[in-house]
């Protein structure tokens, strides 16, 4: 039984076979073993073809009906051949015929090969130009470019120039010995002419040369270290050079020249290579091979060895430039024999100052960490340093807080660390202070003057009035709650003389001289722009009133210059130890009589809707007076100039605002006058006091960082 289905299967699928044949194509052929089905004639779908030499392309023949699987026959197949699909292959120029044969039934196709419009082109496997030692080979072969195809089978022969320098075989040149030679690549490709089937290459062959240093290679660059040891550590100091050179397989022994020989020195006795000082400097080793020079360089870098110190060094002062640990100026501790160079983060930094190093970038807005080597002609050193532009611990550090003709700007974080007395601090080398008599013009900060009183560097008060250049101190100016005591502000230009885009915050400026003998006292600046002052306080010393011309004709400004801008007070105290019972004098013959200076040289804006903020050139967010009454009951203007008087608030209480008003005669107090057309103003959140007293008595016991008490003043945090 499952023999009869096995043989039904295969009788099946045999007849759908020869089904399948019958209805896709018939096959011709002259095999007497073959069924050939009778056609009455072969039809191709072309009769003429036309060919780009490579190309390929199929011919179809069917009986006008189905496809015929004919046999397939090229008149020339070496010009274009044909498979047994019909396939037509380009192989060279030329015209054939192409017969597609079935059942004795026959149909032709004209095939001509033409080159379509292009040319074959010789491409190489190597440049134009070659260069190679003896002993090494090289490849020069090359194929066929033709319509965007490659092809290998050229036949390609190679002439050389001089055939002493080298041969080729198989498309592969290899030297003989050194010279130059060119090799010419001709091509023949399938009966093809082509001025493109010729290239030249040129090939130099040069010597196979090897340096060595004590039988290994030599590098192309070397380090050695000034010092074999520092720090606990080993340098290599020396090379051990013995040089030996192989040329083309035989070795000689070549010649060293040091380019600077102050970096290094090379012993020809003992084959060794010394560094010297640091620098960097060019090693040859050379030999002559007749008159040719047979060389090699090597850059020679003889570095110092750095080592990082092992504190950390605090209270870096930018300014000063002295890294210091112990009170000792380290630098001149550990680089006995002088600093060469030092740097920051890959800048260089200026070294030109005997145990200083300047120029060192600080975090503008406090104290940070931040790393500086330093190096001197044998070694170096990397200092982790901690701290900011200044850090002012005594008087003398203030000395580097100055301005000079070369340095016009101060930049950065300063901060105080403890109270400092200028008394009897030398500003500027003259040997005089500020204790010693009328030497105010000498012994402020800004500007810088010469002695006998000549001003010198004027050109570095910047203009802050016209330009808004950042000049002077610019950063950040932190007290800490200290105090600076005993500054001078006779006939200066300020403590901070010109000052930008700055911070002055949560220090004390105490006993404040004006100078009697000068008419000009600027506390702070003369310029002035974009001002922060923050828990500051400030006590004055008025002077002589007794001295009838000196209270009416000096001057007390905080800042000075009718154009100094944006300037802001911020839970200040400013305390006085006494009023002025008359006016001062008209025009510029002083203002004493008012702490802000002349109404000409500050600008204000009183309490007038238009005007929000009262102000235009100040910005008052909590500032105390504490200033006592004249004996003839007068009270402590904030200004007062040639008729225009500014109060603070709450000595300006009993009138209406913008109300009619006129100064007392006796007290020069302003009062309500129905004609009264006085320029009279107050300045908002500006109050007044007679007496600290008087101050708590109102509830004040606190202003920003500052604790007041009855009897004074103190830093709370």
């Amino acid at each position: 039984m499952k023999r009869k289905i096995l043989w039904l299967i295969s009788l099946t699928a045999i007849i759908f076979t020869t089904l399948f044949v019958a209805s896709c194509g018939k096959k011709g052929g002259n095999s007497s073993s073959e069924s050939v089905s009778e056609v009455s004639e072969v039809i191709l779908d072309e009769t003429s073809v036309t060919l780009t030499l490579g190309d390929s392309r199929s011919l179809r023949a069917t009986d006008g009906n189905d496809v015929l699987l004919c046999n397939w026959t090229s008149s020339d197949e070496n010009v274009v051949s044909v498979n047994e699909w019909g396939t037509l292959t380009a192989n060279k120029l030329g015209t054939v015929t192409i017969t597609a044969e079935f059942g004795g039934k026959k149909a032709d196709c004209s095939v001509s090969v033409s080159l379509g419009g292009y040319l074959p082109v010789l491409e190489t496997n190597s440049d134009d130009e070659v260069q190679v030692d003896v002993a090494h080979s090289t490849d020069i072969s090359g194929k066929v470019l033709f319509n965007g195809k490659y092809y290998t089978d050229a036949e390609i022969s190679y002439v050389l120039s001089d055939e002493s320098v080298g041969k080729v075989a198989n498309g592969v040149f290899k030297p003989i010995k050194a010279g130059k030679t060119t090799v010419t690549l001709t091509a023949k490709w399938r009966g093809v002419q082509s001025d493109f089937l010729t290239r030249e290459i040129s090939i130099s062959v040069i010597h196979n040369v090897n340096f060595y240093a004590d039988g290994k290679p030599v590098p192309d660059e070397v380090s050695l270290y000034t010092i074999k040891n520092f720090e606990g550590e080993v340098f290599e100091t020396e090379w051990k050079l013995n040089p030996t050179i192989d040329v083309d397989g035989v070795e000689k022994t070549p010649q060293i020249s040091v380019e600077n020989e102050d970096v290094a020195e090379y012993n020809a006795k003992t084959g060794v290579l010394s560094a010297k000082k640091r620098g960097e400097t060019q090693i040859e080793l050379y030999y002559f091979d007749g008159d040719e020079r047979i060389s090699k360089s090597i850059t020679l870098n003889v570095i110092l060895p750095v080592a990082e110190y092992g504190e950390i060094i605090s209270d870096f002062s930018a300014l000063n430039g002295e890294i210091k640990h112990n009170g000792k100026n380290l630098l001149k501790t550990l680089f006995a024999d002088g600093v060469s160079s030092a740097e920051q983060d890959g800048c260089a930094l200026d070294v030109s100052e005997n145990g200083k190093i300047l120029g060192v970038k600080t975090d503008k807005s406090g104290i940070s960490r931040f790393s500086v080597t330093v190096i001197g002609n044998s070694y170096g050193y990397k200092f982790n340093l901690e701290g900011c532009a200044l850090i002012i611990n005594d008087a003398k550090d203030l000395l580097d807080f100055k301005l000079t003709a070369k340095r016009k700007t101060v930049e950065g974080y300063v901060v105080m660390k403890n109270d400092v007395d200028m008394s009897s601090l030398d500003l500027n080398g003259d040997g005089q202070t500020a204790t010693m008599g009328s030497v105010a013009m000498y012994d402020t900060f800004y500007p810088y003057y010469l002695k006998g009183g000549a001003l010198g560097a004027t050109d570095m008060l910047t203009n802050v009035e016209s330009s808004k250049a950042v000049a002077g101190f610019t950063g950040i100016f932190e007290g800490n709650g200290h105090a600076i005591k005993n500054f001078h502000a006779g006939n200066s230009y300020g403590f901070f003389g010109t000052i930008s885009s700055a911070t002055v915050r949560n220090v004390a400026f105490t006993d404040v001289d004006l100078y009697p003998a000068y008419s000009l006292g600027i506390v702070f600046a003369k310029y002035a722009a974009n001002v922060k002052m923050q828990n500051v306080y400030l006590s004055i010393k008025t002077g002589d009133l007794s001295d009838v011309n000196y209270v009416r004709t000096k001057n007390c400004m905080l800042f000075a210059g009718a154009d100094s801008t944006d300037k802001s007070f911020e839970n200040c105290i400013i305390e006085t130890d006494a009023t002025y019972a008359e006016d001062s004098l008209a025009g510029w013959s002083g203002a004493s009589v008012g702490v802000f200076g002349s109404a000409g040289t500050t600008n204000y804006y009183v309490d007038y809707p238009a005007y929000p903020g009262y102000m235009a050139k100040f910005s008052v967010k909590g500032l105390y007076l504490v200033a006592p009454k004249a004996s003839n009951g007068r009270v402590m203007p904030l200004i007062q100039y040639n008729g225009t008087s500014v109060y603070a608030s709450n000595d300006f209480v009993d009138f209406a605002e913008r109300g009619a008003m006129k100064l007392d005669a006796a007290t020069r107090n302003p009062i309500a006058d129905a004609s009264g057309n006085q320029k009279i103003y107050h300045w908002a959140d500006a109050y007044r006091y007679d007496s600290y007293a008087d101050m708590t008595a109102n509830g004040i016991t606190k202003v920003g960082g500052w604790k007041v008490t009855a009897r004074g003043v103190s830093w709370a945090g």
